[in-house]
């Protein structure tokens, strides 16, 4: 009787197991995967024809860590980015603007911009003066792999892949 149930266990296994099917893997799995992405963004044709995205961000910081009492938050900061990436040139643009509440108020912009193998940026000084500098080789490279990063280029690179 015993060894009926356990030869019952081991064909109901096998069979629960036949039903099942594992997560779909390869190059057809990826293919749809990239097909409803992109389907999801308004189709390939319409990625392959974006030229400029622009990207405008706001917020604020809250540091509950800087509290003088339990439940207390300080508000450090707000700022608003704008992202301009052109991605026939790999050109970029950012502008910056912010104000500091805490530990000492001030307000603060800088623009980046970014085209082929150069980046300079540019921020107001006292008297109304523009200072210009080249742009550090670091900021520049985290600054064109976030532009490939990008959802639009991430998907227009891995279908021609």
């Amino acid at each position: 009787m015993m060894k009926s149930r356990w030869v019952g266990l081991i064909v109901l296994f096998f069979v629960a197991a036949a039903g099942c099917s594992g997560p779909q893997t390869g190059e057809g799995a990826a293919r749809r995967a990239l097909d409803e992405a992109a389907a999801a963004m308004g189709g390939w044709e319409a990625l392959r024809n974006v030229g400029t995205q622009r990207i405008v961000s706001e917020g604020s910081d809250w540091e509950p860590v800087q509290a003088m009492y339990p439940g207390d938050t300080r508000h450090i900061s707000d700022f608003s980015i704008t992202l301009t990436a052109g991605y026939e040139t790999e050109a970029v643009r950012i502008e910056f603007s912010g104000d500091l509440y805490y530990p000492r108020e001030r307000s603060f912009s800088y623009t980046e911009v970014m085209e082929g193998d150069a980046g300079m940026r540019e921020q107001p000084a006292a008297g109304g003066e523009v200072i210009q500098s080249r742009m550090h080789g670091s900021i520049y490279a985290t600054r064109l792999r976030n532009l490939r990063r990008m959802p639009v280029r991430v998907l227009l690179t891995a279908s021609e892949a």
